[in-house]
C-alpha cells in the first residue's frame, strides 16, 4: 500500500496545510462571504505556498522517516514503469482499497480515526492527492513528491493488451500496480489487474485531472 501509506503518514502536514489555507481565508477581505476550506471543496493548487507556514511539530520524526522511505520506493519503481504510474494517477478518484478504514493495530485509536477521516475525504484523482502531499511537505521529500508528479505527467502511455494471457503477464510485470496490494487495482475477477481498470474506475490522463473539472488548477 505505498500510496495509501504515503497518505496516512502525511496526515499531519496535510491537516496543518489545510488549517493554514483556512486561516488565510479568514484573514482576507471576503471572510464573511467565502466558503470554509475543507477536503471536499479544495482545488488542486489551493495548498501551494503553505509549507513555509506549517509548524515543524505537524510531522513526527517517525512519520517523516516513513514518508521518505515510501517516496524512495515509489521513485525506484516508477523510474522504469512510469506508464503504470501515469494510469494510476489518472484515475477519477482513489480506489476503494486505498480509502478503506485502517487497522486498529497500526497505531493509537486517535491516529486511526484521523487517518480514516482523511482517506474517506480524499475522493479525488491520485495526481491531485499527490499534489496536496507535495505542497504540505518540505525539503527533499517535497522534491521527490513533485518528481513523482513529473513522472506521471511525462511517462509514455501503456499499450492495452489484446488478450487475457498477455494482460496478466503485463500486470504481473508492472511493478507499480502489482508489487503489492497498495497500488493494485482489482478487476472484477479479483486478481492483480491494472489494464482493465477502466471497467472499475474511469481512467483519464493526469493532465486532464489537474486542468479539468471542479478541482482543477484553472
Amino acid at each position: 500500500f505505498q500510496f495509501r501509506n504515503l497518505l496516512i503518514n502525511s496526515r499531519g502536514p496535510l491537516a496543518a496545510a489545510l488549517i493554514v489555507k483556512e486561516q488565510a481565508r479568514q484573514c482576507g477581505n471576503d471572510w464573511r462571504r467565502g466558503q470554509e476550506f475543507c477536503w471536499e471543496n479544495l482545488r488542486a493548487g489551493d495548498l501551494l505556498g503553505t509549507q513555509e507556514l506549517i509548524a515543524e511539530d505537524a510531522l513526527t520524526v517517525e512519520c517523516r522517516v516513513k514518508i521518505s522511505a515510501v517516496l524512495d520506493e515509489l521513485m525506484s519503481v516508477t523510474r522504469n514503469r512510469g506508464g503504470n504510474w501515469r494510469q494510476f494517477c489518472g484515475l477519477s478518484n482513489l480506489p476503494r482499497s486505498h480509502r478503506k478504514p485502517t487497522s486498529k493495530n497500526t497505531g493509537t485509536e486517535e491516529n486511526s480515526r484521523s487517518s480514516d477521516e482523511l482517506l474517506a475525504s480524499f475522493d479525488v484523482p491520485p495526481i491531485i492527492s499527490l499534489m496536496w502531499i507535495a505542497c504540505s511537505l518540505s525539503g527533499a521529500d517535497q522534491v521527490k513528491a513533485f518528481e513523482l508528479m513529473d513522472v506521471a505527467l511525462n511517462a509514455s502511455e501503456i499499450a492495452t493488451p489484446s488478450n487475457g494471457d498477455e494482460d496478466q503477464d503485463l500486470a504481473d510485470d508492472s511493478g507499480v500496480v502489482s508489487s503489492d496490494e497498495g497500488t493494485d487495482i482489482e478487476s472484477p475477477n479479483s486478481k492483480a489487474h491494472f489494464f482493465s481498470v477502466g471497467k472499475v474506475l474511469p481512467v483519464d490522463s493526469p493532465e486532464d485531472a489537474l486542468l479539468g473539472g471542479k478541482r482543477s488548477l484553472n
